[in-house]
C-alpha cells in the first residue's frame, strides 16, 4: 500500500468517526426527548435536523476519501463527495445559527460556516474535471491553496470561540452558557 492510499484511508476513518460521534449524539438526544428530560444542563439544544446535516456531511466526506484510496488520482465521484460533505456540514451549522451565535459569538460561527463552505469548494473544480488536479497552474492552488485557506479559517474560528468563552467568563458567565451546544 502506498503512503498516499494510507493517508486517504486515515482521513476516511477519522471523518467516519466524526459522523459516528454525531450519530451517538442524535441517539442520546432522542432518548432524552422521549424521556421528557427537563434539566437544562442535560438537554442537547442543537436541533436534530442540524445534527443530521452535519453527521451526514462527515459520512459523505469520508466516503470521498475512501474512494480516493481506491484511485488516488481521484474520480469524479470521489471529488463530488468531497465537495458535498463540507457543504452539508456548513448547511447544518447554518441551520443552528441563531442558537450557536448566542453561545459562541456571531464572528466565530460565521467564520466556521465560511471555512466549511471554502473547504467544500476546494474540491469542486476537480468534481467538474478530475484531470485539473494534474494541471501545473491550477492543481496545487486549488488542492492545497484553497484547502489550506479553509484550515486557516478553522483555526481562526477556534481562536474566536476561545476568546468568546474567556470574554463571557470574565463577565461572570459560567460553563452553563456553553452547555448543550
Amino acid at each position: 500500500m502506498s503512503w498516499q492510499k494510507f493517508f486517504y484511508i486515515c482521513w476516511g476513518i477519522a471523518l467516519t468517526l466524526f459522523g459516528i460521534t454525531l450519530a451517538i449524539v442524535i441517539g442520546i438526544k432522542s432518548k432524552r426527548v422521549k424521556s421528557g428530560e427537563q434539566n437544562p444542563l442535560l438537554m442537547i439544544h442543537i436541533q436534530t435536523r442540524a445534527l443530521y446535516f452535519v453527521g451526514l456531511g462527515w459520512f459523505v466526506f469520508a466516503a470521498g476519501y475512501f474512494l480516493m484510496a481506491v484511485d488516488p488520482s481521484g474520480t469524479r465521484a470521489s471529488w463530488i463527495l468531497q465537495t458535498a460533505g463540507p457543504l452539508l456540514i456548513a448547511i447544518g451549522v447554518t441551520d443552528h445559527l441563531e442558537d450557536a451565535t448566542k453561545h459562541l459569538g456571531y464572528g466565530g460561527v460565521i467564520l466556521g460556516i465560511f471555512a466549511a463552505f471554502i473547504w467544500g469548494l476546494s474540491s469542486a473544480p476537480f468534481a467538474y474535471d478530475p484531470n485539473l488536479l494534474h494541471n501545473v497552474k491550477w492543481g496545487l492552488l486549488l488542492s492545497n491553496g484553497v484547502f489550506g485557506l479553509s484550515y486557516i479559517l478553522v483555526a481562526l474560528t477556534f481562536l474566536l470561540l476561545i476568546l468568546r468563552k474567556r470574554s463571557l467568563e470574565s463577565q461572570g458567565a459560567h460553563d452553563e452558557e456553553f452547555e448543550g451546544l
